[in-house]
């Protein structure tokens, strides 16, 4: 007998918000986080991983599955979306569509948890604190340097928040009770000694969220 989606535990998503362009890409983000949820309960009930993502396929939002527009060959400028700038490729490097990996992922689970697992709780991450990394490779010093202009964090945002901007959530990651219902938070700990924050951060927590999963799962593979 194959998965039943509307057998399975309750999935806490009521208070699900996200920093979002516009309403398309939030239920995007809402469906894709529940289709891994569904997914983690019925692996732990036994059911076949290609038998849960065929069904789970089927639950995604139309735009997962979307076709390419028409593209004129003739039209004299690029779209302002994205879409048939490659007339090979018309979706490539166009809005609501997820960005290409250079490498395999490697999730910790194998499908959507961060590599070395959550900073939060008895464990903690496998993998060494990303802040202190941060802090020891590049130390906080504030000192004027007459051969960079402002040009060079303002051509940064471009590329972060014109070219590259992905959802994300929008929530205050480093209360506990959010980050047991919120699949996006990964808070990251700061220690008391951190040469910026230590005596800045009452909590010595960053709210960190990850950019929300899209049209989970993909056609081919986990993503």
């Amino acid at each position: 007998m194959g998965p039943d989606i509307h057998s399975l535990p309750r999935l806490n998503l009521s208070e699900h918000s996200y920093v979002k362009l516009n309403e398309l890409t939030e239920r995007i983000g809402f469906e894709s986080n529940k289709n891994i949820l569904a997914y983690q309960c019925m692996l732990r009930q036994g059911h076949a991983k290609q038998q849960i993502l065929k069904m789970l396929s089927g639950q995604r939002p139309e735009v997962c599955t979307q076709a390419p527009d028409s593209c004129s060959p003739t039209y004299p400028y690029r779209s302002i979306n994205g879409t048939c700038n490659n007339l090979q490729n018309p979706l490539w490097g166009s809005i609501l569509t997820p960005f290409a990996r250079l490498v395999p992922s490697a999730y910790y689970d194998g499908f959507n948890e961060q590599r070395g697992g959550r900073n939060t709780g008895a464990g903690g991450s496998s993998l060494p604190n990303v802040r202190l990394v941060s802090s020891t490779l590049h130390s906080d010093l504030i000192q004027q340097d007459p051969s960079i202009t402002n040009m060079v964090p303002q051509f940064g945002q471009l590329l972060d928040h014109d070219l590259t901007l992905t959802p994300e959530g929008a929530k205050p990651c480093c209360s506990n009770k959010i980050v047991a219902a919120e699949p996006d938070c990964w808070p990251i700990p700061v220690y008391a000694n951190d040469s910026f924050y230590g005596s800045r951060l009452q909590d010595k927590c960053l709210d960190f969220t990850r950019s929300t999963p899209y049209c989970f799962p993909s056609e081919s593979k986990l993503s």
